[in-house]
């Protein structure tokens, strides 16, 4: 990431805290900070540690299924690493780079460990995907809002797009074909004199599809190797389903004791219904490490629960606290492990595999 990026980043996450807090009856807030319940605080630190161990099972599980089979505690640490590199340090190494550098240097094969990432990512992506396509029907009333109809139609239509990805092969390629051709006709016409804002504006379009194509293309090849690891390891392919669900249900528990903390009533069917749409519009890259977009999704879609600003600003806060808690314990993992910044850098790369 560029130091302009860095700086666009904040800016974005410190507007949308601004946004919030200018909505937040900041007594009730206080309020709530000395009402915290021991028996919840207790529940919900230990929920973290169960969801972190969940995702740091299935990754060993993406591993096993590749052949390397490194140890679990070793894998813990280097997860914790992840969280480290991914929510302290503003910077162009993300975590799953950092674990999979550290995963390859483990069982001697930097692809395995990359692809095992990427397997344990895609996975949970997938399912939460599908929870946005169900959860909200459990309330159907929901759907009258376009804070849940626009991103339940998003879900929708990725889930459409991977099943056809999946199953067609030559989609990708077919529109690589047809992006080819308008390029080489953009290029034609700016050789000839076409050129000014429009000519400028096809050339920079043209170029943007072509990336997301080649990145598609990559993906797809990814998600086909991944259909093909599974289609021979059912036992696999059953495991990941069922580590992948139990961690989506520790979610709905991590923000169940979450607001009960602080004392707050939310019911679990609000919780079940809303919190995928919250999760998937978290993951939006407009933010430095979804500082204020995070907690802004929860203050926006548990509003549709009634729950108050500030109740949703408080829950928010305090599951990015764990967050940070989580990477500091990452960070004393990573000075009793460390490898250079380098060494990392020049490390085999998701995106280049």
């Amino acid at each position: 990431m560029t130091r302009a990026g860095t700086f666009l980043k904040l800016a974005v996450s410190v507007s949308f805290l601004a946004l919030v807090g200018l909505k937040t009856d900041w007594a009730a807030f206080l309020a709530m900070l000395g009402s915290i319940s021991p028996l919840y605080l207790a529940l919900s630190l230990a929920t973290s540690v169960v969801m972190i161990v969940s995702s740091c099972l299935k990754w060993q599980l993406m591993l096993h299924l590749q052949g390397a089979r490194p140890g679990f505690p070793y894998l813990m640490k280097t997860y914790l690493i992840g969280y480290f590199f991914n929510v302290l340090l503003p910077s162009n190494i993300g975590g799953d780079v950092v674990r999979s550098y550290y995963a390859g240097r483990e069982v001697g094969d930097q692809y395995t460990a990359a692809v095992s990432v990427f397997l344990e990512r895609f996975t949970g992506l997938v399912l939460l995907l599908l929870l946005c396509c169900v959860t909200p029907l459990l309330q159907p009333e929901l759907l009258s809002y376009w804070r849940v109809a626009i991103p339940l139609g998003v879900a929708i239509f990725t889930v459409l797009l991977l099943l056809l990805i999946s199953l067609n092969t030559g989609f990708l390629h077919s529109a690589g074909e047809i992006v080819s051709r308008f390029g080489e006709g953009a290029r034609a016409r700016g050789k000839a004199g076409a050129r000014g804002v429009l000519g400028r504006g096809e050339a920079a379009v043209v170029s943007l599809v072509g990336q997301v194509v080649a990145k598609s293309e990559t993906f797809s090849r990814k998600l086909r190797l991944a259909a093909g690891s599974f289609r021979h390891h059912g036992g696999y392919l059953a495991g990941t389903v069922l580590l992948t669900v139990f961690f989506y249900v520790a979610t709905w528990f991590n923000v169940l004791f979450a607001f009960r903390t602080f004392n707050i009533d939310v019911r679990m069917l609000d919780i079940v219904s809303l919190l995928p749409l919250a999760m998937l519009i978290s993951m939006l890259p407009v933010t430095l490490g979804g500082l204020g977009l995070v907690e802004g999704a929860y203050v926006f879609y548990f509003a549709l629960a009634g729950v108050p600003t500030e109740s949703g600003l408080i829950m928010g806060l305090f599951l990015r606290f764990k967050l940070l808690l989580t990477a500091l314990a990452g960070l004393a993992m990573y000075l009793a492990h460390r490898h250079t910044r380098e060494e990392i850098m020049t490390a085999t790369t998701l995106e280049e595999l």
